[in-house]
């Protein structure tokens, strides 16, 4: 399956190749990816070589799509369940430990929403029952695709910044968040 990839650990190295569909262990479920979002990040490696040709990921980290395939010792999920991603991090990283969980999980080798079909590996789903969410009713996959970075504006305005309603604020910079 043709897929984004990212070569080396050095900035840049993203491009689309060839890659093995991903195989589903006992535990693991595999997505048809129906929706995913660029981030911003994504757009200024694209196409940058970095002189790797050490395979590190296929990129896509906010994504969507249908389980295609479960692992017979899953009992809470089932193919055909509709579902997005809600990365909560794996817990144990550097990145994770600082509160930057996206970096912990962006990087992984088994699989991201660029590609047609993604694993979510079994430890995952062990450590984070939130790597994955059911998408309401109603929800298309092009909006729960992007669920995950209008958490984050979400969680910094309203939970971080202590707001209240009422208040005023200046809002500086033009990022997609």
């Amino acid at each position: 399956m043709k897929a984004i990839v990212r070569y080396g650990q050095a900035f840049g190295g993203y491009t689309m190749r060839d890659v093995p569909e991903p195989t589903c262990g006992p535990e693991d479920i595999i997505l048809e990816i129906k929706a995913a979002a660029i981030c911003g990040a994504d757009m200024k490696h694209w196409r940058v070589d970095n002189g790797s040709d050490e395979f590190n990921s296929i990129r896509g980290h906010e994504f969507a799509g249908e389980i295609v395939q479960v692992g017979e010792k899953v009992t809470d999920l089932k193919v055909g369940d509709m579902v997005a991603t809600g990365y909560e991090g794996c817990g144990h990283c550097p990145a994770c430990r600082e509160g930057k969980v996206n970096l912990g999980l962006d990087n992984n080798t088994w699989g991201g929403g660029f590609s047609k079909y993604c694993k979510i590996p079994g430890e995952i789903l062990r450590i984070h029952k939130h790597a994955i969410w059911e998408i309401p009713e109603g929800v298309k996959y092009e909006e729960a695709a992007v669920l995950d970075p209008i958490c984050n504006a979400y969680k910094a305005v309203a939970q971080q910044s202590h707001l209240i309603p009422g208040q005023d604020v200046v809002v500086f910079g033009t990022g997609p968040l």
